[in-house]
């Protein structure tokens, strides 16, 4: 019988965790259930020389899971059985990922296998919050309407991080270019005024002999600067993979005077959308929270989020804890405070949502205007500096002559 490792929070809102026996993952989530237990993770342990599927970590990129689950919606609306559908998204989908998913899931749902517990056996493809709709759906009957949201979530979220990733890219693009150029002029332009330089007889100005120090090492340690930067950019992404470092990270950069404002912005849009449309579908407030935690895509916010669980539990609601965070906006404190007094917590968070996307737009844009010309004037000053370090040499030279 294979065993599982799992997490879960107990009533007291606790996380606990240990190893069981089971059939399959849907008898572990009734052991779970049966004891009073929300399960938050599951993995099956892989017995001694059995290979691991290292494929099925990969995720499922969510610009194709949104139109899955939109497609998915319509075609079950229009009174298609699950399975048809499932055949029918099967062939039509073009990633042959979720394709293979697809095809798993048809399959056993052909053997009696619920809908939900036939995608948990590939969880981690997808998001939680996935996984969580598709089982509040089937649980209510309304599949259809539950992946209707979670596909009209996931366009948002994606169509949010397209505008991010396109105000990013010119000044990301320009930034390199502007590298390029001045490893360029270092490396190949000034080493060929070196030996007219050196035969000239003059002393060369400092800057001169700055520059061309800079190009000669440059030239001589190409391979090794290269070898260090990689090196270094490796170390961060490990050192960072610390729960502690990764911490201490996320809350520093919301702290940053123009960008910290932008990323509170991302993380409150984010945080408000998952809320929203998990309390919508019928979630319960706790694993609402639990599941939104591991969603809003910062671990200091995260950390804060997840221990709403107990001060919810211990009957203090959602907006005295979410206040004592200190990170969301005014405006998101008074909307859970309202949303609990008049009982539309989901209704009034997802307008929220919608507002700040559209301000994370807007700042995404502004951010975008204010690094531009700082990217110019910085390149440009070093562009300036190496082409007055090869003419001040000349300006020499003809004074000589005169």
């Amino acid at each position: 019988m294979p065993k599982y490792r799992y997490k879960a929070l107990n009533e007291s809102g606790e996380t606990i965790e240990g190893i069981l026996e089971g059939n399959n993952t849907r008898a572990i989530r009734e052991t779970l259930r049966d004891k009073g237990h929300y399960m938050t993770e599951l993995a099956e342990l892989a017995e001694k020389g059995a290979k691991k599927d290292i494929e099925f970590s990969v995720k499922i990129p969510v610009s194709d899971l949104a139109i899955f689950c939109n497609q998915f919606a319509v075609v079950l609306k229009a009174g298609v059985s699950i399975l048809q559908a499932l055949d029918i998204m099967s062939s039509q989908t073009e990633n042959p990922k979720l394709r293979k998913v697809l095809i798993d899931v048809y399959k056993k749902i052909q053997r009696g296998i619920s809908i939900t517990e036939a995608f948990k056996d590939h969880e981690k493809r997808f998001p939680e919050l996935f996984i969580s709709m598709l089982e509040a759906g089937e649980a209510s009957g309304n599949l259809d309407l539950s992946l209707a949201r979670m596909g009209n979530a996931l366009t948002k979220e994606y169509k949010l991080n397209q505008k991010i990733k396109s105000a990013m890219t010119y000044p990301l693009i320009l930034s390199i270019v502007a590298v390029l150029v001045v490893i360029f002029l270092l490396v190949f332009v000034v080493p060929t005024f070196t030996g007219m330089y050196a035969g000239s007889g003059q002393e060369l100005p400092g800057l001169t002999r700055m520059v061309i120090g800079l190009g000669d090492f440059m030239s001589q340690y190409f391979l090794i600067i290269f070898l260090a930067i990689f090196t270094v950019i490796l170390v961060i992404r490990m050192v960072l993979r610390s729960e502690d470092v990764r911490y201490s990270f996320d809350r520093t950069k919301l702290r940053l005077p123009v960008m910290g404002k932008l990323l509170v912005k991302i993380v409150t849009a984010r945080f408000t959308q998952s809320m929203a449309t998990l309390l919508v579908s019928g979630i319960p407030l706790p694993q609402a929270i639990d599941i939104t935690s591991r969603s809003v895509g910062n671990a200091f916010i995260s950390k804060h989020v997840k221990n709403l669980n107990s001060e919810v539990r211990a009957g203090r609601g959602l907006y005295e804890p979410l206040k004592e965070i200190g990170v969301f906006p005014p405006m998101v404190i008074q909307m859970v405070q309202l949303g609990e007094a008049s009982g539309t917590l989901d209704d009034l968070l997802s307008k929220t949502a919608v507002f700040y996307e559209d301000e994370a737009e807007v700042a995404t844009t502004r951010l975008t205007a204010l690094i531009e010309p700082v990217i110019i004037f910085v390149m440009g000053g070093l562009i300036l500096t190496i082409v007055l370090s090869i003419l001040l040499p000349m300006f020499g030279m003809f004074s000589l002559i005169a």
